[in-house]
């Protein structure tokens, strides 16, 4: 300046072309704040005081104001406008959106960094009191801000839940049982059950209007398949829906003594898988969080009275969504046959673990669950020796001794047999082949 500097002038902005009312002149060069007793509706700006005369430093300062609120009550959004803050450059200014819930709640941030002056709140809340206040922030000083003056609105539109839970899920290879709780409050009354394929189609089961409705069987047949619970409003659009959950596909496979047990599902992958045997002798076998395969030995419990063996899985998502699958098969018990057989020999075979002098099957699960009729031909087709076990037999005593009918040892050649073994639970195994008789030097 050409002339020095005396002090400083606020105005106060009072609209149209340069009308602007002097409020504050301050004479002390070092100051850096004033405070005005009133708020001006339009803004102020400053002036530099010279000897001369005020030189403007300054331009009007505007602060944003609100100027429309629309909402969409079939998504359930609402799209908030303003007008931009005048008083920074152009470019300088982002906004922030604060709303308070209710009665007597405090402003909490929705969005910030916002360039534009409109924003789209979603899943606004309805027949509740809101408060909207917009907020200009200077993004190269962080002190400068500037807020609107608030708006009130209540939107009064049906309610939608504020949760749908849905907590549980059994399978049992065929049917879908889900356990689901919809918030209570609601006013809406559309409600709907929807199923994901594994291919991604989506199928609606079953359409409901009682939000007291908690449970649901679907029978989606085999296959791996996620579920959701979903509110409907007047639009026919989704207002609110549960979390995913998914059955699990689970296959038990026998290997001999062993079942290899394979599962999998669609549901996200945080989840923990717990693998139990129900059935027999009940036990926990393995959780984790990345195995989806176990194999099981069964040694042990093929002297259980059933031979029916039963698993569950069970999948426990990061919000305690629980998924279960069961599934039961009968075990194949397996039956060894010796080769030969030595009529005057009691040493024990090795492959049977009996003695040489008796021939029939061995097989791996308790006697009193299976019953045989075993069948024994010379090569001439006539029957040598005909047997039947029963379920209380003791299979020791059900064999064939390598002799004919009178007692005698009968002839060092190759036999064929048949067998047809019965299983508790009404099971067959049927095995048909050769033994040679021959006798030690």
């Amino acid at each position: 300046y050409t002339s020095a500097i005396t002090g400083y002038v606020i105005y106060e902005y009072l609209g149209g072309n340069r009308c602007m009312r002097e409020v504050a002149r301050i004479t002390d060069l070092t100051a850096t704040s004033y405070l005005i007793p009133a708020i001006a509706a339009k803004g102020y700006t400053m002036a530099v005081a010279t000897v001369e005369r005020d030189q403007p430093i300054t331009h009007q300062h505007k602060q944003p104001e609100i100027t429309g609120i629309a909402f969409n009550e079939c998504n359930y959004n609402t799209e908030i406008q303003w007008t931009p803050y005048i008083g920074w450059n152009s470019g300088d200014a982002s906004y922030a959106v604060y709303v308070a819930v209710g009665a007597g709640a405090s402003y909490s941030l929705i969005e910030e960094n916002i360039a534009d002056t409109s924003f789209v709140w979603k899943n606004t809340p309805t027949r509740l009191p809101l408060s909207i206040m917009v907020q200009a922030v200077n993004k190269f000083d962080i002190s400068a801000k500037s807020n609107t003056q608030p708006v009130s609105k209540t939107f009064d539109f049906p309610k939608r839940p504020e949760y749908i839970h849905l907590s549980g899920l059994v399978y049992d290879g065929n049917n879908a049982a889900l356990d689901f709780t919809i918030d209570p409050s609601t006013d809406l009354n559309k409600f709907e059950i929807q199923r994901t394929a594994e291919d991604g189609s989506i199928a609606s089961v079953f359409t409901f209007s009682n939000k007291d409705i908690s449970a649901y069987t679907d029978t989606p047949g085999v296959g791996i398949f996620q579920y959701h619970v979903v509110a409907k409003n007047s639009c026919d659009s989704v207002a609110t829906m549960s979390g995913a959950l998914s059955n699990m596909q689970l296959q038990m496979k026998q290997n001999g003594n062993t079942w290899l047990l394979q599962w999998n599902n669609i549901t996200p992958p945080e989840i923990v898988y717990t693998l139990l045997r129900l059935q027999p002798q009940p036990q926990g076998l393995l959780s984790s969080t990345s195995l989806q395969s176990y194999t099981d030995n069964v040694p042990s419990m093929v002297n259980e009275p059933s031979l029916k063996f039963c698993y569950q899985v069970e999948g426990l998502t990061a919000e305690n969504y629980s998924g279960k699958t069961t599934l039961c098969a009968n075990y194949e018990p397996v039956i060894t046959m010796p080769d030969a057989i030595d009529p005057l020999s009691t040493a024990v075979n090795p492959q049977t673990g009996r003695a040489r002098n008796q021939f029939g099957p061995v097989i791996n699960v308790n006697p009193q669950t299976y019953s045989y009729h075993l069948v024994i031909l010379n090569r001439n087709g006539a029957v040598v020796a005909d047997i039947n076990k029963k379920t209380t037999d003791d299979p020791l005593h059900q064999t064939w001794n390598g002799r004919t009918k009178n007692g005698n040892p009968a002839a060092g050649e190759v036999y064929t047999y048949a067998l047809s073994v019965q299983f508790e639970g009404g099971s067959t195994q049927t095995k048909n082949g050769s033994v040679t008789v021959m006798y030690s030097n």
